[in-house]
This record gives C-alpha cells, sequence and structure tokens, in this order.
C-alpha cells in the first residue's frame, strides 16, 4: 500500500537538506565578442578631361559682394512715408490737425459788468517788477502765453499778456507789450473775465422785484386773461387769483407764475441773428405801480421729426424768451419752458 501523504505543518522549515547532494552546475562560457570590420568606402576618382581643338575651359570668377546699404532710422514725428513698410496712395492727403475757431459769445452783462468795467478803467498794478529776463519770464508764465487783455480807450490801446497766478494763487503776472515791463495785478477783475459767461450774464427776464408786480394779462391765442397777485409785501403769503374770483386762490395759478418766476436765459442769440421760424406762444405783461412794468413774450422753434418732410406741431422744439430786458431773444431751459407751454390752455381757460 502506498504511504498517505503528509501535510507540511505550518511554520516548517524551507531549508536545503545538508546532506543532499549538491546538483551539477556547468559553469557559464564566456564568448568573446567579434568586432566586424567597417566597410571601406571606394574613393572617387576624378578623370581629368583634356580640352579638344585647343579651347580652353572657362574660367569661374568670383561673385561680387555689393556693400550693404544702412537706411537712416526714422527721425520720431516724421511722416508716414519716411517710415519702412508704410505706404502712402497717389492723391490721398495726410490729414490736418483741426483748426482751433475763436468762439464770440453775446450777452447783456449785469451789475458785475458794470463794476468790472469800472475797475478796469482805472487798473492799478499792485507791483511793478520791471523788464526781467528769460529765466524768470518762463518761470511766471509770459513767455508761451496765448492769453492777453487789450484795453481800449479813446485813440489809445494797450495790450497785455496774461501769465501766470502768483505764489499763494492770489494774483496775476502781466506784461505790457509795449515796453516788456511785467506788473503784478489783482485776480478778480481777469477771473470774471475768463468766466464772463458764467459771471456777467444778465438772465433775468424781468429786472424788478417779485413784490412790485400787482398783476398779470395773459395774451394768447387770441384770448387774454388777467390774474392779481395779493398780499404781495409778504412773497411767504402771497398768492394769485383770477380777476373773476378775486378772494380765492387757485393752485394752478400760483403753480404756473411760480415757475414762470423761474425762467432763466441760458444764452443769448446774436443781434439781428434769432432763429428763423420763431413762433409766439403766450404774451405776458406785468403791471404795477400804477403802470406797465415789462413784456415777456415765450417763443418755440419748431424742429424737423425723423421722416417727415417739414415740421410739425408735435414735433421737438427749443422754447425762448424776449423780454424788455433781454432785448433779444434769449435761450430757456428745456424742461422748465416745456411744462410752462403745456398748461397754456389750463391757465388761460
Amino acid at each position: 500500500t502506498a504511504p498517505k501523504a503528509t501535510k507540511a505543518k505550518a511554520g516548517a522549515s524551507l531549508k536545503r537538506d545538508p546532506k543532499a547532494k549538491p546538483e551539477n552546475k556547468t559553469p557559464a562560457v564566456k564568448t568573446p565578442a567579434v568586432k566586424k570590420p567597417a566597410a571601406k568606402t571606394p574613393a572617387a576618382t576624378t578623370t581629368a578631361v583634356k580640352p579638344t581643338g585647343g579651347v580652353k575651359p572657362a574660367e569661374k570668377k568670383p561673385a561680387e559682394k555689393k556693400p550693404a546699404v544702412k537706411k537712416p532710422a526714422a527721425k520720431p514725428g516724421a511722416s508716414p512715408a519716411s517710415k519702412p513698410g508704410v505706404t502712402i496712395k497717389p492723391g490721398v492727403k495726410k490729414a490736418e490737425p483741426p483748426k482751433k475757431v475763436l468762439k464770440k459769445t453775446y450777452f447783456k452783462g449785469n451789475k458785475a459788468t458794470n463794476e468790472l468795467m469800472t475797475s478796469l478803467a482805472k487798473l492799478r498794478a499792485l507791483r511793478s517788477l520791471g523788464k526781467l529776463g528769460k529765466d524768470k519770464l518762463d518761470e511766471f508764465g509770459l513767455t508761451k502765453s496765448t492769453s492777453t487783455l487789450t484795453l481800449k480807450s479813446g485813440s489809445t490801446t494797450r495790450t497785455f499778456i496774461i501769465g501766470d497766478r502768483t505764489y499763494g494763487n492770489t494774483d496775476y503776472y502781466l506784461q505790457d507789450k509795449a515796453d516788456q515791463r511785467v506788473y503784478v495785478v489783482r485776480a478778480r477783475p481777469l477771473s470774471d473775465m475768463r468766466y464772463a459767461e458764467f459771471r456777467l450774464m444778465d438772465r433775468d427776464l424781468t429786472p424788478f422785484p417779485p413784490t412790485d408786480v400787482e398783476k398779470v394779462v395773459l395774451v394768447g391765442k387770441g384770448k387774454s386773461r388777467t390774474l392779481y397777485q395779493l398780499n404781495r409785501r409778504t412773497q411767504s403769503k402771497a398768492f394769485w387769483a383770477d380777476e373773476k374770483d378775486a378772494k380765492r386762490g387757485k393752485e394752478l395759478h400760483r403753480s404756473w407764475i411760480g415757475k414762470l418766476k423761474r425762467l432763466r436765459a441760458l444764452e443769448y442769440t446774436r443781434p439781428g441773428q434769432a432763429p428763423k421760424g420763431l413762433r409766439p406762444l403766450l404774451e405776458v405783461r406785468y403791471f404795477g405801480r400804477g403802470k406797465r412794468l415789462g413784456t415777456v413774450t415765450l417763443l418755440a422753434e419748431q424742429t424737423l421729426v425723423p421722416g417727415t418732410v417739414a415740421a410739425v406741431p408735435k414735433g421737438a422744439q427749443t422754447y425762448y424768451a424776449k423780454s424788455d430786458n433781454t432785448r433779444v431773444p434769449v435761450k430757456l431751459s428745456k424742461t422748465l419752458a416745456a411744462e410752462l407751454a403745456k398748461d397754456i390752455d389750463k391757465v388761460m381757460n
């Protein structure tokens, strides 16, 4: 009977039995590497061919090297034609920078204008610095200045160059063009002239105070309406009433007259050059102190509506006013004037 197989116990040693015969191992034999000789390329042979008929072969001349031409570098500010890679089409002119246009503004002066004219008529310098060198003229902003002040009195004309402000930004440097002398003058007259459109324009449509107005007569669209101002001496308690019911004021009248008081001139038209096609909307006549104080006429300029051939009543409008004080039509605030024009029919009925 075959012996039963026995299972190896866990943890049994797997070491080789020292009494077992050693295995016969054949030592490895190293084969020496054989180097193959490199294949030799046969040398190219050249055969000289002698020319026949006594003709000598043409000799090759070495190529001539052309000297490199250096292009001058383009100067800053040069025209595009002088820059490499830029071509200008024939017949196309280079665009010129826009020319500076001197804008002249016309308007009626206010009380500050009268004060300015008086101060310029007797203009006096705070200090006289005499004739100065170029360094000082540069420092005072008189060398490159383009602002001038010209005063004319009869046949006499004097022109001054306006420089920078003095230290502390209080006064101005002036240089007389005739004798080149430099002066220091107060800043107020020159500042008023620099910002004349904002400081010197008379923007009031009427020159009298509202306390002088006893009544207004509205005339327009073939109708006439009279409104009375009650308690006019105390403006906080004053109100406007219709002639038919003089004891009771209406909010519509108070609001409409209040907007009329707030109208101000934004821009004056040139004398004799008022916009064409001005249409009168309403005439307001002021009375007080037993006489007529003045008149204000509201005007509208019709403008074209896109897609139409001519102006239509519902088109956009620009509003103007002409009074005894302005003498010429003046442009008004569009928002406030449009509100007045919208309520004319309600006030007149």
